[in-house]
C-alpha cells in the first residue's frame, strides 16, 4: 500500500528541488491516445495537433535524470482492440524524450481505445510489483474495449508497491471524465480536465510533478481536532448494492441551513474502498439531498438527516435512501406473464405488457408517472409511500392496483384476462384470410370499436386478452365485407381459455343488440392508456387520506392559489408532449405550489426519472407578467426558469446537469424546432459521405447512420418521418452523435455498441460487409428491429 503523493512547491516545478525532503521520482510512463476521436477539433485546431505541441513543450522541462517511456493505443489499426504498442521503452529523459517527441509527431490516429489494457501495459512494463512506478493516461474518449478501468485500478493498487495511475481527460464531458476518474481515484491519483492547449499543459505538468515526500516525525506532532472523519454508506435499500459517485450527486448541509466548507464532503466509489461518500464534519446535526441517478426507474431524490457524536476517530453513516417495488406480473391469477419472453398477441405479434408508476400524494393520484411505460426490469428504487401502479397488455385491457411501499416490497399484479381465440372460416370451412377481428362495447357502428387485431397466423388463431364482461366482435377476412361475422363473446371471469370458430355471415340478432342499449351495461370505465390505450373495467380505489404534514418551503407573498388557471401544463415544442406541470394540489402549504416532472423530461429516459417537488406559487404571477425569474424547488436540487430569455410563455427547467425549455401548452413559442431537428422531404438532404441504410421491412429506407467523409466529423442518425410505421408519433428527426460511436458499422468485421442519445437506444451490430442489425427502442415506442439495405453513396468530398 502507498499514500497519496503530492507536492509541497508547486510553484517551482521543474526547477530544483524545493528542499532536501523530497524523495527520489518514480519512473514514468505516458500512455497517449492516437484513437480516431483524437482527430476532432477545439477552437479550429485537431486535438492531436495540440496533445503533440503541449506534450513537446511540458517534456522539455522535466528534469534530465529522470525515467521515461511512451505507450500509445489506437494509432495503427481502425477498430482492433489489440493496436497498443511501446513506441518509446522507458529509459533516461535526456535520451527518450526526442524519442517521445518525435514518435508523437508521427502518429496517425485511427483506432478504437482500448486504454485499460495499455495502462496495464505500462504498469507491467514499470515493473510496478517491484518498484515505484506512475503511468500518465491522456485521453479523449472513454474505455471502448470491454474493460472495466475501474476495476483494473484497484487491481493495481493493491498489487503494486507505490503505484499511482494520473488521468487527463482531454476534451472530455464531465459525464465523460466519471468514468476514467476512477482509474485514478483507486490508485491515489490526479483526474485533471483540460479543454484546450493551456488546460493540458497545466494537467500534464501537474502529473510529472508529484513526487513522493519524504516523511519526519516532526511533522506528525499532537493537534486538536475539532472534526472527524466520516464514512457514508448509502443503498437503495437494506441488503441492495453499494451506491457511489456513480449514481449520487447532491449536498451536505448542516440543519441550520449553512453550507459545508469545501472538500468537507465527497462522494466516492465504493469499489476502491468500500465508502458511498466521506466527509470532514464537526460534531452536529446534517441535511443530505441526494439526487440517485439510473436504476431500473430512472433515478429519484432522496432528504436524509444525520448526526454525528461528539468523540474521536472514525464514524460511519449507514442509510438506505429508498425504498423498492417489484412487479410480479400475471396475465390472470393462474397464469405468469414472463416480460422477458412475453406470449403471443393479436393486436401485434408480442402480446407486451407496459407499466406505470404514479405517487400518491396529499391523498390524491399524481397525473405525473414517476415510472413510466416500463416492460422488462420491473424492479424500481422508489421513495416510501402509497402508489398507483397501472398496466396495459398486448394494447387491449388496462388494469391497475394501489400499493404500500416500505422497504423491498413485492407486489402481484394481475390484469386478469381471459385469453379469447377466435377462428374465422369460410363457408367451405377453411380458415379466411388474412383475418382482421374487432371488439365493441356497443352496437358497430363504423369504427366505434375500443380495439382491432388480427386473431391469427398461418399456424392458427392467437389470443386476444380480454377483460371480465361482455363484448361484441367482429371478424372475417380482410375486406370480406358482408362475408364478415358479428357475435357477442361473453367473457365470465373464471379465466379459462375462450375458443370460438365463427362462420360467414353471422349477424347480432335484436336481443345481441338490446344487451348493450340497456342501461344496465356496464363496459370499459375508461380507455386508460399506459403507453396504448386499453379497456379499464375495474377502477382502484383510494381511501381517503389526510393531507401531508410534512413542512415545506413557504413563500410569505401569496397564502393561496392565484386566480385563473391552476393547472398549468409545459410541452415540449416540437413533439408536444407534455412533460412540466405546474399545480395547487389539496393540503398544499400556503403559499406552494407543485412541480411535475414527467419521465424522460431531459430527453432521456436512463438519464431522468420523473419528479415531484414544492416550488413558490409567485411562479405563476411571474410567468403571467412576463418576467424573467428562476425559482428554486422545495428539495433545493432543480431549477425553473419562467419567461427565460425574455421568451413568453416559456419555462427552463434545471437539474443535475441537465437543462431544457418548454412551452405553455396550447400558446404559440419561439421555441418550435430548437430542439429537435424534423426533415422534411429527402431525409438526406444536404448530408454528404455514406449512408447505411435500414429497413424495417422490404427495402425502403426507414432510417440511415450517415458518415461524413473525414473522420473529423461526427456521424448523424437520420429517422425518415414515419419511420417505426405510424407517421403520427415517430416524426423524423436528425440526431448528431460521436463518429467513434457508430463507425463499427463501417467494413466487414464482426462487431457491436450501443448508444443513448435523445431518448432513443440504438443497439447496432455489424456481421460482415452485407449483413448489418440495427434496433431501436426508447423514446415512447416498442423496440423495433431494422435489417441492412445497403450503403448510399451521398457525394461529397
Amino acid at each position: 500500500m502507498k499514500h497519496v503523493r503530492t507536492t509541497l512547491c508547486a510553484a517551482a516545478i521543474f526547477s530544483a528541488p524545493c528542499g532536501p525532503a523530497l524523495a527520489q521520482s518514480p519512473d514514468i510512463v505516458f500512455v497517449f491516445d492516437g484513437s480516431g476521436s483524437m482527430w476532432g477539433q477545439i477552437n479550429g485546431r485537431t486535438k492531436i495537433e495540440i496533445a503533440r505541441e503541449t506534450l513537446s513543450s511540458v517534456l522539455s522541462e522535466v528534469s534530465s535524470d529522470m525515467q521515461i517511456g511512451m505507450i500509445a493505443y489506437g494509432h495503427r489499426q481502425k477498430g482492433v482492440c489489440a493496436d497498443i504498442e511501446t513506441v518509446v521503452p522507458i529509459g533516461p529523459a535526456n535520451l527518450s524524450v526526442p524519442r517521445i517527441v518525435d514518435a508523437a509527431n508521427r502518429l496517425q490516429p485511427k483506432g478504437k481505445t482500448p486504454l485499460t489494457d495499455a495502462v496495464r501495459m505500462a504498469a507491467d512494463e514499470l515493473r510496478y510489483t517491484e518498484n515505484a512506478a506512475t503511468v500518465v493516461l491522456v485521453t479523449d474518449g472513454i474505455e471502448t474495449c470491454d474493460a472495466d478501468p475501474c476495476a483494473l485500478g484497484r487491481e493495481l493498487e493493491a498489487a503494486g508497491i507505490d503505484f499511482t495511475a494520473h488521468v487527463v481527460g482531454f476534451g472530455l464531458s464531465e459525464e465523460d471524465g466519471t468514468q476514467v476518474q476512477c482509474l485514478a481515484d483507486n490508485t491515489g491519483g490526479l483526474y485533471l480536465s483540460a479543454s484546450n492547449g493551456d488546460e493540458l499543459g497545466n494537467a500534464l505538468r501537474r502529473t510529472v510533478s508529484t513526487p513522493a515526500i519524504a516523511s519526519s516525525e516532526d511533522d506528525f506532532g499532537p493537534e486538536a481536532a475539532t472534526t472527524r472523519d466520516v464514512r457514508f454508506v448509502f443503498r437503495d435499500t437494506d441488503g441492495g448494492e453499494q451506491l457511489g459517485t456513480r449514481q449520487l450527486s447532491g449536498t451536505v448541509e448542516r440543519a441550520d441551513g449553512t453550507a459545508l466548507e469545501p472538500d468537507a464532503f465527497q462522494f466516492a466509489y465504493p469499489e476502491a474502498n468500500g465508502n458511498s461518500a466521506t466527509g470532514s464534519l464537526e460534531p452536529g446535526r446534517y441535511i443530505a439531498t441526494l439526487r440517485r441517478e439510473g436504476g431500473s426507474a430512472g433515478g429519484y431524490t432522496a432528504r436524509y438527516e444525520f448526526d454525528i457524536p461528539e468523540g474521536a476517530g472514525e464514524h460511519v453513516v449507514e442509510a438506505s435512501l429508498s425504498a423498492e417495488l417489484k412487479i410480479n406480473p400475471f396475465l390472470n391469477p393462474g397464469l405468469p406473464y414472463d416480460p422477458e419472453s412475453p406470449p403471443k398477441g393479436s393486436v401485434k405479434t408480442t402480446g407486451w405488457a407496459y407499466f406505470s408508476v404514479y405517487p400518491v400524494i396529499d391523498g390524491a393520484i399524481s397525473d405525473e408517472a414517476i415510472v413510466s411505460e416500463a416492460y422488462s426490469d420491473l424492479q424500481f428504487p422508489l421513495a416510501a409511500g402509497t402508489y398507483l401502479v397501472r398496466g396495459n397488455i398486448d394494447r387491449t385491457t388496462t388494469a391497475e392496483q394501489l400499493i404500500e411501499v416500505n422497504g423491498p416490497t413485492a407486489m402481484d399484479f394481475s390484469f386478469d384476462v381471459t385469453r379469447v381465440f377466435i377462428d374465422a372460416r369460410e363457408a367451405n370451412g377453411q380458415p379466411v384470410v388474412s383475418q382482421t377481428t374487432y371488439w365493441y362495447e356497443e352496437v358497430p357502428s363504423g369504427r366505434n370499436y375500443w380495439r382491432g387485431g388480427y386473431g391469427a397466423t398461418e399456424d392458427g388463431p392467437t389470443p386476444f386478452y380480454l377483460p371480465t364482461g361482455t363484448w361484441i366482435t367482429n371478424v372475417g377476412g380482410e375486406g370480406y365485407g358482408g362475408r364478415r361475422s358479428e357475435l357477442v363473446v361473453d367473457i365470465p371471469g373464471d379465466f379459462q381459455d375462450i375458443r370460438i370458430e365463427v362462420g360467414e355471415g353471422e349477424a347480432l340478432s335484436e336481443a345481441d343488440k338490446a344487451i348493450f342499449t340497456s342501461p344496465d351495461y356496464v363496459g370499459c370505465i375508461e380507455i386508460a392508456a399506459v403507453k396504448y390505450g386499453g379497456c379499464l373495467v375495474k377502477k382502484a380505489v383510494l381511501a381517503p387520506i389526510a393531507a401531508s404534514q410534512t413542512a415545506q418551503p413557504q413563500s410569505t407573498a401569496s397564502a393561496t392559489a392565484p386566480s385563473g388557471d391552476t393547472d398549468l401544463r409545459f410541452v415540449d415544442p416540437d413533439t408536444q408532449r407534455d412533460y412540466v406541470r405546474i399545480d395547487f394540489p389539496e393540503g398544499a402549504a400556503p403559499g406552494q405550489a407543485r412541480i411535475v416532472m414527467g419521465a424522460g423530461w431531459c430527453g432521456d429516459e436512463t438519464r431522468c426519472a420523473g419528479s415531484i417537488a414544492g416550488i413558490s406559487a409567485d411562479i405563476v404571477a411571474a410567468l403571467r407578467s412576463g418576467r424573467t425569474e428562476t425559482f428554486v424547488d422545495s428539495w433545493d436540487v432543480g431549477t425553473a426558469t419562467v419567461n427565460p430569455d425574455g421568451i413568453r410563455d416559456a419555462i427552463e427547467v434545471s437539474e443535475g446537469g441537465m437543462t431544457r425549455r418548454f412551452v405553455l401548452e396550447g400558446a404559440a413559442s419561439a421555441l418550435s424546432g430548437t430542439q429537435a431537428d424534423t426533415n422534411a422531404g429527402d431525409p438526406l438532404d444536404g448530408l454528404s459521405g455514406t449512408a447505411y441504410a435500414f429497413a424495417y421491412s422490404g427495402t425502403d429506407p426507414k432510417i440511415h447512420v450517415v458518415f461524413g467523409p473525414s473522420t473529423t466529423q461526427d456521424a448523424t442518425i437520420v429517422l425518415t418521418d414515419g419511420w417505426c410505421g405510424d407517421g403520427t408519433s415517430c416524426p423524423g428527426r436528425r440526431i448528431t452523435v460521436a463518429y467513434d460511436a457508430v463507425d463499427h458499422l463501417i467494413g466487414g468485421e464482426f462487431a457491436a455498441g450501443s448508444i443513448s442519445v435523445d431518448g432513443y437506444r440504438f443497439d447496432i451490430s455489424s456481421f460482415g460487409e452485407a449483413e448489418k442489425d440495427l434496433h431501436v427502442s426508447g423514446s415512447g415506442t416498442e423496440p423495433m428491429a431494422f435489417t441492412f439495405v445497403g450503403p448510399i453513396d451521398l457525394g461529397g468530398s
